[in-house]
């Protein structure tokens, strides 16, 4: 009775923020949709917990072993542009807003998220001027640039999204090393 008591009043739940339990777990990214069937097959298919990966401090679920395996084999191929951020309203606002899986497009291969139809139409008559947002550098390879300091052109295949920006780099050397230390690289 009296546990009944506390929750009712809201002691429970306060006690249990203030303590917090260190187990916490990042709630699932595009509203638990998987972004491997987003990608591949233009559905919105619910992923299982029991299949989930983390990338970019976001949780991402999948129907199936298979379609986690093939995220986990290359994460920056099927995440979405800015962690799933509207890039239409970062270049016209300067604000992070957040896109909706429901409101999406495959663009060369990018997932990209719009909080509406509005900055979905935008991108579509521009798609050159929202595209690349996100990736920092101008594309150049910020692993080059601190330690060899040369402006050295990444490529696509070579990605990495870290705090929702986007790094490119020429060869899997410099993506291995930039994963390794992300932070030597982005201070």
């Amino acid at each position: 009775m009296i546990a009944r008591m506390l929750f009712l009043t809201g002691v429970i739940p306060v006690i249990a923020l203030a303590q917090g339990s260190g187990s916490e777990t990042p709630e699932a990214a595009l509203g638990g949709y998987c972004p491997v069937s987003i990608v591949k097959m233009d559905k919105l298919v619910k992923g299982d917990p029991a299949y989930a990966s983390t990338y970019d401090g976001k949780k991402y679920l999948f129907p199936s072993a298979d379609a986690k395996s093939m995220f986990d084999a290359n994460p920056a191929a099927f995440a979405p542009a800015m962690g799933g951020n509207c890039v239409v309203c970062k270049v016209e606002m300067k604000k992070d807003v957040p896109g909706k899986p429901e409101i999406h497009l495959v663009h060369n291969g990018r997932l990209y998220l719009f909080p509406s139809e509005e900055q979905l139409k935008m991108f579509k008559a521009k798609p050159e001027k929202y595209a690349d947002a996100d990736v920092a550098l101008d594309g150049n390879c910020v692993v080059c640039k601190v330690d060899m300091k040369k402006d050295v052109k990444g490529k696509s295949e070579f990605a990495y999204d870290f705090h929702a920006m986007r790094y490119l780099f020429p060869a899997k050397e410099q993506l291995e090393k930039f994963k390794a230390n992300p932070q030597k690289y982005t201070k």
